[in-house]
């Protein structure tokens, strides 16, 4: 979705209009991507920013609305379909299935089970309206949504087909896994698994998983976060659109308890140089880029090896049918660990927005 919405005036006043009626006015229009869910962001109607006129006292006496047409448009196709219903709205608890797109249904309608496998809007509702001011209001705890929240808490970035979700979920039924996926036919396609499998110790969530960190999940509560064969968004215009970023390092960092891991792993050379890049910047004494959102005064990762899980072949990093592919196109993955090394207690976590 961020790849598709247009940049807007800064600090100008904009109101957001849905089918419903319902207004909300707010001054970054971006930061309704992430105060409104998903179910939501199909029905904006209209994007409008208010240039307030003055009287002949310098007091504001009316609006002239400037519409945005594209914007509410590309907002809308961004989102994912859903479960058509009378009025447009899902309700809670509606189970949402579509054929796939990919044919990777092959024909058969995929079912995300939601509040069983896929994160229902119940669990996981629309950001309150004083995230806009307060980054932290809108935190949860998704180890509650799990049978048995005590356990170990691993997040995987963009699921795919859920393979290694399953494969890891299998072999450690201990560990409670949460698979992220953006993609809907894919989110869909590995939930579906899930559910056929019955797997308890296993959810999935359809959202941007770096805004899901930033905003939803609590400090130092994640063993592992895995990110495999990410978008690698090649063309140089696009690269704000990779996941690591800096943000995304002071987020994970902050998520991941002490001595938690950030595992990577990539097939393509670029992505993998940009990988290298932010790696050496975080292991090493911060400078002002990593000062800007993470006040620390150490490195914040060290570098490990990387080591594949015990359940995969012996030439396998991750064990998808991906990495197989590529292996056989002549693409051999490359590979690296972060382990987050613990803040003395007078350091903090990241800036907020207020900071």
């Amino acid at each position: 979705m961020r790849g598709l919405v247009p940049r807007f005036p800064p600090f100008r006043p904009f109101r957001i209009t849905f089918e419903s009626g319902r207004t909300i006015g707010i001054r970054n229009p971006d930061l309704v991507i992430v105060r409104e869910t998903a179910f939501d962001v199909i029905n904006i109607l209209r994007i409008e920013s208010l240039d307030l006129t003055q009287n002949h006292n310098g007091l504001p006496t009316s609006t002239h609305p400037r519409s945005y047409p594209r914007a509410a448009r590309l907002l809308r196709l961004s989102a994912p379909p859903r479960a058509a219903s009378p009025n447009r709205e899902l309700r809670p608890g509606t189970p949402v299935s579509s054929v796939m797109s990919f044919g990777l249904g092959h024909g058969r309608q995929l079912d995300d089970a939601p509040g069983v496998v896929g994160i229902s809007r119940d669990e996981l509702p629309p950001l309150p309206d004083e995230a806009i001011t307060n980054p932290l209001a809108g935190r949860l705890d998704p180890r509650a949504w799990f049978p048995s929240p005590a356990a170990p808490f691993e997040i995987e970035i963009g699921s795919g087909k859920g393979t290694f979700l399953l494969g890891e979920a299998v072999a450690h039924p201990s560990t409670n896994y949460l698979g992220i996926e953006w993609a809907r036919e894919f989110y869909l396609y590995s939930a579906d698994r899930v559910r056929r499998r019955i797997l308890s110790n296993v959810r999935m969530l359809h959202t941007d998983a770096t805004e899901f960190l930033r905003w939803r999940v609590p400090d130092s509560i994640v063993r592992t976060i895995h990110l495999y064969y990410s978008d690698p968004w090649p063309k140089s215009r696009h690269h704000k659109n990779r996941v690591v970023q800096d943000r995304f390092l002071a987020d994970a960092w902050r998520v991941l308890v002490p001595g938690g891991e950030l595992r990577l792993v990539t097939d393509h050379p670029a992505l993998w140089a940009w990988y290298e890049a932010f790696v050496a910047r975080w292991t090493a004494p911060p400078d002002e880029r990593v000062r800007a959102v993470l006040p620390l005064d150490r490195p914040p990762f060290e570098r490990l090896p990387f080591t594949a899980p015990t359940w995969v072949d012996d030439d396998e990093l991750v064990g998808t049918n991906y990495e197989r592919k590529t292996r056989a196109d002549g693409r051999p993955p490359n590979a690296c660990t972060l382990r987050k090394l613990a803040a003395p207690h007078s350091e903090h976590g990241p800036r907020t927005l207020s900071q």
